[in-house]
């Protein structure tokens, strides 16, 4: 079965305007199936559609992938994919994608991380859907850094591509973490009145504004799948070091308790205070984490007056909340329907 490092890279490197033609000629339908799934069909009729010529809607689109979901690629000395790249992981290269301590920086030497294409694996369906019928482009960020420093970005983003676009106004598609980015450009002091001239609407899929529980439990332990099996392909590979450098995973702890009304998610520990992380021998960065407080209190006492749609998780259980007293506390799940 066709599941090789190769082949991934192959098609997460693919541009945004080949992607379709790219799918078509060059990937067999059993690599479609290995990489897609259920989808996998789905995206072979996309591949072979028409693009329409008068697009339709009264803006262009820009999609904004979640944490993740960009290609995060060294292209300094070592001009190497980082993430997602099992090869570099077989390499031990890890953590090259660690932080300095302000979170402004690569942590290694020679080592330059720019996000240039969302992953395809995970975003193909979505975007050549959009690209049927729309104007369409994808933002892919760094996102390892914080929702403010890629809202930045996204406002220079969104001046090159109308500089190019009949349309004088943009709608923000953001998923997860692309929601956070969304609402920063249009909350942000620095990107406000930009955003209120060039936004049509917003609409966000799955975004935790209050923060998620998972990225707690990833802080702490580290044991995100997908990081587990960085540690297994290399022991160098240390993904809670990685994780702990990034200014992004504070972002996206739970919002302190109180800051919304009958907001408790975590009862027993207070993890806005750094004692409690070093009471519990976690060497998480409290800088991060005072940033990441601040931060909750923006998105808490933000009013944009853009019309944002908010698309939340359906059908499957959702942690809401962590009882007891120590970090190996137990999630209480819900089923959102």
């Amino acid at each position: 079965m066709p599941n090789t490092a190769d082949e991934l890279l192959k098609i997460n490197r693919v541009s945004e305007d080949n992607l379709q033609d790219y799918l078509r000629t060059e990937v067999p339908q059993d690599t479609m199936q290995a990489f897609f799934g259920r989808h996998a069909a789905d995206i072979e009729q996309y591949t072979v559609a028409n693009k329409k010529d008068n697009k339709r809607g009264d803006s262009l689109i820009i999609f904004l992938p979640g944490l993740t979901g960009s290609l995060l690629e060294d292209v300094g000395s070592q001009s190497e994919v980082l993430w997602i790249n099992p090869l570099a992981f077989l390499s031990g290269h890890l953590n090259h994608l660690d932080m300095t301590a302000d979170g402004a920086s690569d942590v290694t030497p020679g080592v330059r991380v720019e996000a240039t294409k969302p992953i395809w694996i995970v975003y193909a369906k979505l975007v050549l859907a959009l690209q049927q019928r729309y104007e369409i482009y994808s933002f892919p960020y760094d996102w390892r850094r914080t929702p403010g420093y890629s809202a930045l970005k996204l406002k220079e983003f969104i001046d090159e591509r109308l500089a190019g676009s009949p349309r004088k106004q943009v709608t923000l598609v953001g998923h997860s973490m692309g929601g956070l980015v969304i609402l920063d450009y249009l909350a942000g002091d620095q990107t406000k009145a930009h955003a209120a001239k060039a936004v049509k609407r917003a609409i966000t899929l799955g975004t935790p504004f209050r923060g998620a529980l998972e990225t707690l439990i990833m802080l702490a332990k580290g044991d995100d799948p997908q990081m587990q099996i960085a540690r297994k392909l290399n022991r160098a590979n240390d993904p809670s070091r990685m994780l702990r450098s990034f200014p992004s995973m504070y972002s996206l702890l739970p919002a302190p308790k109180d800051l919304y009304p009958d907001w408790n998610p975590i009862p027993d520990l207070d993890i806005w205070d750094p004692q409690t992380w070093a009471a519990a021998n976690i060497p998480i960065s409290a800088a991060h984490l005072a940033a990441a407080k601040a931060h909750h209190q923006m998105i808490a006492a933000a009013d944009p007056q853009t019309p944002i749609y908010n698309v939340i998780g359906a059908y499957y259980p959702t942690p809401v909340q962590l009882l007891g007293k120590m970090f190996s506390a137990i999630p209480k799940y819900i089923r959102m329907a």
